[in-house]
């Protein structure tokens, strides 16, 4: 993740069309500087999303917000250290079989690994190739991309994802008896790279403007 993102920088009110108020937005605030576009929508149901682009660049955010006193307050959906995830245990190495019967897999010709652990994927199908898997501690893990394994393990019972960007998954208990296969995935509908966490973000109300107190 990178932005040009500075604190001090402002957010400019815009007139909203007959189609954006159709979509539930109260307000509006943009943000351009050299290359650089930023875009806040603040919708009635206190939900928000926030876009940054640039050459090459295109990163986001959504979540809630919220008003306290002249501040404006963002917090994202999804917890960078917390990241939703699913696992899945297959007896045969036939993992392409689970995503084409849930058409969820983007690419039909997914290697097997010797290694049990498979590379994790999002809700797309889209591969986390910089994932690590972390298997009842935190000295005994998986490299699935590079079909490698630190430490021994027989037996599961619990994992945790590190799926790269600084994102992750919390210790997740699975009491698994010898599993041949394991694949997870996140429950999320984007690339981790593309992603800003925001947790109490804060914005200053000034007349028609809003001011950043915080750096993305």
């Amino acid at each position: 993740m990178f932005s040009f993102y500075s604190s001090g920088q402002e957010f400019k009110k815009q007139l909203l069309s007959q189609e954006e108020k159709g979509r539930g937005i109260k307000a509006k605030y943009i943000s351009v500087s050299f290359e650089n576009y930023f875009e806040l929508e603040l919708y009635k149901n206190y939900r928000f999303y926030y876009q940054y682009t640039s050459t090459g660049t295109s990163e986001f955010s959504n979540g809630k917000w919220k008003r306290k006193g002249d501040t404006i307050l963002l917090s994202s959906g999804i917890d960078s250290n917390d990241v939703p995830t699913k696992y899945h245990f297959f007896n045969t190495d036939t993992v392409k079989i689970f995503f084409a019967r849930q058409n969820a897999y983007s690419d039909s010709n997914r290697p097997i690994y010797s290694t049990i652990v498979q590379v994790p994927v999002n809700l797309h199908g889209d591969l986390i190739p910089d994932a690590k898997i972390f298997i009842n501690n935190d000295t005994t893990y998986c490299f699935p991309f590079f079909d490698t394994c630190v430490g021994n393990f027989t037996d599961i019972v619990r994992i945790k994802v590190d799926y790269g960007d600084k994102f992750k998954s919390r210790w997740i208990p699975v009491n698994k008896k010898a599993p041949k296969r394991l694949l997870c995935t996140a429950q999320v509908d984007f690339l981790f790279k593309n992603y800003i966490c925001l947790y109490n973000h804060r914005l200053l109300i000034k007349e028609n403007s809003l001011i950043s107190i915080d750096r993305f």
